[in-house]
């Protein structure tokens, strides 16, 4: 009987790890899956936000003024040329922030979630804001950016 439980165990054990499977940012792979949730509430999957133009995210804390320069800097290019890229702003300031009013506060219309738990920033291993990738059509991570490169982003627009 005894034995029979420790294999039950190992097997539940072996299980729950597969299932948790890290998963991280490797330039030239299939992007992490967010872990995120939009201002509402609702849970947000990359498969949802990647259509049919490159991804640009970039994880924000409200504390960060090149964070806001940023977002700022990237809706400016985005109307100019609204066909290039589709963005996504996760900000990592956790559960209790209130994300909704710092974006409202500070203009910023982009579309931005939540990343409550830290989640997602641990799976594409982000160590200060702001730290950006772009993501292809097909999921394949592009670049990454850490820090405000204001010339590197303009790129992104050919400009």
């Amino acid at each position: 009987m005894k034995s029979l439980l420790n294999t039950l165990t190992f097997s539940l054990a072996c299980l729950l790890l597969s299932a948790c499977e890290p998963q991280s940012a490797t330039l030239g792979k299939p992007a992490p899956e967010l872990a995120t949730f939009s201002l509402n509430g609702e849970t947000v999957k990359l498969e949802n936000v990647i259509k049919q133009k490159p991804l640009f995210i970039t994880f924000w804390s409200e504390s960060c003024g090149g964070c806001i320069a940023e977002m700022l800097e990237l809706q400016r290019l985005q109307q100019a040329q609204p066909d290039k890229l589709d963005f996504l702003a996760i900000n990592i300031d956790g559960k209790d922030a209130d994300t909704a009013a710092v974006a409202k506060q500070r203009g910023i219309t982009l579309p931005v979630v939540k990343d409550q738990l830290g989640i997602t920033a641990e799976r594409y291993q982000v160590v200060g804001t702001p730290t950006s990738f772009l993501i292809a059509t097909n999921g394949v991570l592009q670049q990454r950016m850490e820090g405000f490169d204001h010339e590197r982003v303009s790129a992104l627009f050919g400009n």
